[in-house]
């Protein structure tokens, strides 16, 4: 794929420190789910099917969706920035991908809510806003639409 078929994706104002608590509570997640997997390998009796089916969708599919700017993110979090801008360049397919990320994360939390099949807890409401924007920002600018800052966000919340 040329550059010519990429999408520019502009996320405004990230913020640094709610980005860091998201990218955490996502580790976890990771971190559990990895956990699962080794556990199904040996025993996948206790392991409802769907959430193994989840972890694996996770896990194979989205590790490297928002890998894109990394180098200047984590530069900017450890120079102790408030927030950044960042630039991305996606194929026009990422707006599915996005969607079908915000769904699983989504079906992840519902997980954790119940206490019952994961330990990692729900997303607080200020991590799930964050993230639905961030993912959301994909699908929107792919389909033509004009960035919408984090600011822009945080005060109709």
């Amino acid at each position: 794929m040329s550059d010519s078929d990429l999408v520019e994706v502009r996320l405004i104002g990230i913020p640094l420190s709610l980005h860091r608590l998201a990218s955490e509570h996502q580790d976890g997640l990771k971190r559990e789910f990895a956990f699962l997997a080794g556990q199904a390998d040996a025993d996948p009796t206790g392991i409802p099917a769907r959430l193994l089916t989840l972890s694996r969708e996770l896990q194979e599919n989205f590790q490297s969706f928002s890998s894109g700017p990394a180098a200047e993110l984590d530069e900017a979090l450890n120079a102790g920035e408030e927030q950044i801008d960042l630039l991305f360049l996606v194929p026009p397919s990422a707006a599915g991908a996005a969607r079908l990320l915000a769904d699983l994360l989504e079906e992840a939390d519902a997980y954790c809510l119940t206490g019952k099949d994961l330990l990692t807890l729900v997303a607080p409401g200020h991590i799930v806003t964050y993230r639905n924007w961030f993912l959301d920002e994909f699908v929107r600018q792919i389909n033509g639409e004009r960035p919408r800052p984090w600011s822009a966000v945080q005060q109709s919340a």
